[in-house]
């Protein structure tokens, strides 16, 4: 992205150059759009990038409930087990 500012910037310069006054106006109007586009783009990123941050500590935080979740269930499994187990003994 920078580059193309870089190039955009560059083709100003030289059309300021061998441009009147009219063509110095249109080159600074586009400008001006290009750089506000530029902005909204910047602002949009931050905005995903935020979103995206968010997304991965929910993600973060469901697998550890999820971790938690299969260890209490392989401790009930052996609870069960063990309560079969006697059971079956005192039978």
């Amino acid at each position: 992205m920078d580059y193309r500012i870089t190039n955009l910037q560059q083709e100003n310069d030289a059309l300021k150059s061998r441009g009147g006054p009219k063509a110095v106006a249109a080159i600074e109007e586009c400008t001006t759009k290009l750089e506000k586009e530029l902005e909204k783009i910047k602002r949009e990123r931050d905005e995903a990038l935020q979103w995206l941050e968010l997304f991965d500590k929910e993600l973060n935080e469901a697998r550890c409930d999820l971790s938690e979740a299969q260890r209490q269930l392989k401790e009930a499994w052996v609870r069960a087990r063990r309560a079969d187990d006697e059971l079956l003994m005192e039978r």
